[in-house]
């Protein structure tokens, strides 16, 4: 007999979720932390949230930086579900590692398959700041076997530092960010890096590991990086430009072949350009499908910034079916200070930036989420946005995830006074109402089997009516990355449907994303 397991159906699933329907989409999540925040006091002096990720057992891990009243440190911190601290990790729930004598901070924040945490930024190397990574193990321990001592420190003989990090398939790590000052011949320019499992450079990448690109020549960094299905390296960020009428930064993006070397097919030699208003830059960039790239960041008027997205087609050419000529611009709050930090795709294709914007009295935590197209989502927020204050004091936010369940999670930091900052986590209902089932339950319509997953795993699912269905294979981070079917209009009945996943998926923990007109869940599986 075939080994099924039984998973809720549709309707067991929408009432398990039912407590969340009645809540407005875009409001804070009352069963998170206070009220739907979440603060943490970490080190003496300034702490923010850079990256966030999720474990497979719904665990959160915030990274960045935290003060020893002297330097900055590398700080992590681990969350239970419901945002209360987790003391089995770490000292208490937290981890400081200070790396060398100066200001160490972590920008980005990855979770290798087989649970370990890969943290990524800078830390001063004798004279200078360099790329530095760090690996733990998953009780907060330094992983021992990545580097030396569990830390990597990778000198481009200029001041530089990672922004972005992002595993391939093959388990190797991609670092990006910048190299050079302003005051160096040329400026500063996109920096790569890319390691191997034990966090050696990978000989085959570049130039013995490391590859630099000047975009202008003026001064460019790279702030964020994505792997294509075809394991194409995509980076953005800006590069500076300065004429007779002003001077700042505008869009970059760059894609690399899988060994590191310029892909002349995209763009002009592999790079792009794209100026909006007087200046703009990339913060965040998601690859779609069919290659699609989008990146989304702040475009800057005079003193006046606005959000901005563009969306881009595989070949580098601007997707006009997007906004208005492949871009799309939202002013926030008072238009000053407004800077759109970090972005990411939910299952239904909808699009959430988060950053942060003034009211007229502060900085607010900021989401804004539009449709596909790039118009605004008006059942979200107010007409699309939704503006947070945590206290008095001003509050930013660096990172945003979409957990399981469809609820959006973003970090940050929130100040107690000029000299103290603390950790922020806040959460958001979506309006996904994804029920994540994870344990057997018999008698009921839907089940997948085997699981973990093997060549023949069927999933078979009953409708009790004529409906669209989406199914798709999505990652811990929510990221799509298998269509099985899509908005295809199905009898109702029982039905099969093969679960075949791609070849160069990693092994690890993903989930099975069923989407109805009326019902959406996911079911957690193993490769």
């Amino acid at each position: 007999m075939k080994n099924k397991i039984r998973i809720l159906s549709l309707i067991i699933c929408s009432t398990f979720i039912s407590i969340y329907i009645f809540a407005q989409t875009g409001s804070l999540d009352k069963s998170f932390g206070v009220d739907g925040i979440v603060t943490t006091k970490i080190g003496v002096g300034d702490a923010k949230v850079a990256s966030i990720a999720l474990q497979s057992d719904f665990k959160i891990i915030a990274a960045g930086y935290s003060s020893n009243s002297r330097y900055l440190e590398f700080a992590l911190a681990r969350y239970d579900s419901n945002g209360s601290i987790d003391s089995s990790f770490g000292n208490n729930g937290e981890v400081i590692t200070e790396i060398g004598s100066g200001n160490c901070s972590i920008r980005s924040l990855v979770i290798q398959p087989d649970g370990k945490l890969v943290v990524a930024g800078y830390a001063p190397d004798d004279s200078i700041y360099s790329f530095a990574l760090a690996r733990y193990c998953i009780d907060g321990s330094l992983d021992n076997s990545f580097g030396t001592n569990g830390i990597v420190i990778t000198s481009f003989g200029a001041f530089s530092g990672i922004f972005s990090s992002v595993i391939q398939v093959d388990g190797k790590i991609v670092a990006v960010g910048f190299t050079g000052s302003s005051t160096a011949p040329g400026g500063s320019k996109f920096a790569l890096a890319r390691y191997n499992q034990n966090g050696s450079l990978d000989s085959t990448f570049g130039i013995n590991g490391k590859m630099i690109t000047a975009i202008r020549n003026i001064g460019d960094a790279a702030l964020s990086v994505g792997i294509q299905s075809d394991e194409k390296i995509v980076v953005s960020g800006w590069s500076y430009h300065s004429n007779n009428t002003n001077e700042g930064p505008d869009i970059a993006l760059v894609r690399y072949n899988i060994n590191g070397i310029l892909d002349t097919t995209f763009g002009v030699g592999g790079k792009i350009i794209s100026e909006i208003g007087e200046s703009s830059l990339a913060r965040k960039l998601n690859i779609l499908d069919e290659k699609k790239i989008l990146i989304s960041g702040s475009t800057f008027i005079g003193s006046k910034s606005s959000f901005v997205l563009a969306r881009y087609n595989a070949d580098g050419s601007i997707d006009n079916s997007f906004g208005v000529n492949g871009f799309v611009t939202t002013s926030v709050g008072t238009e000053y200070n407004n800077y759109a930090e970090s972005s990411v795709i939910q299952p239904d294709k909808k699009i959430i930036v988060t950053g942060f914007s003034n009211n007229g009295l502060k900085e607010c935590i900021t989401l804004v989420r539009y449709s596909e197209d790039g118009s605004l989502d008006d059942l979200f927020g107010n007409n699309g946005i939704d503006t947070t204050t945590i206290n008095s004091h001003n509050s930013y936010a660096s990172a945003v995830v979409m957990q399981f369940d469809g609820k959006i999670l973003v970090g940050g930091t929130t100040r107690v006074n000029n000299t103290v900052a603390n950790f922020a986590l806040v959460r958001f209902i979506s309006g996904l109402n994804l029920g994540v089932i994870d344990n057997p339950i018999p008698d009921h319509a839907i089940l997948i089997y085997p699981n973990p997953i093997k060549p023949n795993t069927i999933l078979e699912y009953t409708l009790n009516s004529n409906e669209e269905v989406t199914i798709q294979l999505i990652n811990v981070q929510g990221k799509t990355e298998k269509i099985f079917i899509y908005k295809q209009k199905q009898a109702s009945g029982i039905h099969q449907q093969a679960i075949s996943l791609p070849v160069e998926l990693s092994n690890g923990t993903y989930f099975i994303l069923v989407t109805t007109e009326n019902n959406q869940f996911s079911i957690k599986i193993i490769k």
